[in-house]
């Protein structure tokens, strides 16, 4: 990955950025590759391992503690910026709320960006799932489950209280 970070940055005279859902950053080779480029944002959409399993659906393996423990390494190495994106399907819990607040201060991002789904998605695998289609809505995807405007902008007010950084989502005036 560092080559194509370097040609990218080379060729397009930008900075790079890298979205990943850091469940490969527990590997030193992956966090020294991904360190080239000049922002990283990572997805942090659950706290708690069953939500982490039912929103996520990593393969068998993976683990949400291994995969916070390699966020958390990658952090204490990088320098460029370094953002926090989360998708919020369903209001948290204030317990969760709490929990997610310990897991960014330990992180320390330069922001979080907290997002709601805006396409459907396929029930089953499909090739080409990105919702780039027209036509009649497809009885085989699934439209999200998705929190309203209001209770995302009470949770984006909420931790940027209580935070001391950028809290961003869609909705913020």
């Amino acid at each position: 990955l560092a080559p194509v970070i370097a040609t990218a940055r080379e060729q397009l005279q930008h900075p790079v950025v890298v979205l990943t859902n850091g469940t490969l950053l527990g590997d030193r080779a992956v966090r020294q590759d991904i360190a080239a480029a000049d922002i990283v944002a990572i997805k942090i959409d659950a706290v708690t391992a069953e939500q982490w399993q039912a929103l996520n659906r990593p393969i068998v393996g993976l683990n949400l503690d291994q995969v916070l423990a390699g966020i958390m390494t990658f952090r204490e190495q990088f320098a460029g910026q370094f953002t926090i994106q989360t998708m919020v399907m369903e209001p948290w819990s204030k317990l969760d709320v709490e929990r997610y607040k310990t897991v960014i201060r330990a992180l320390m991002p330069d922001e979080v960006q907290l997002n709601t789904p805006l396409r459907p998605r396929p029930l089953t695998h499909q090739l080409v799932a990105r919702g780039n289609h027209d036509g009649a809505p497809d009885p085989h995807w699934r439209h999200p489950r998705c929190v309203s405007a209001e209770v995302l902008t009470a949770l984006g007010q909420q931790l940027q209280a209580d935070l001391p950084l950028p809290v961003r989502h869609r909705y913020e005036a």
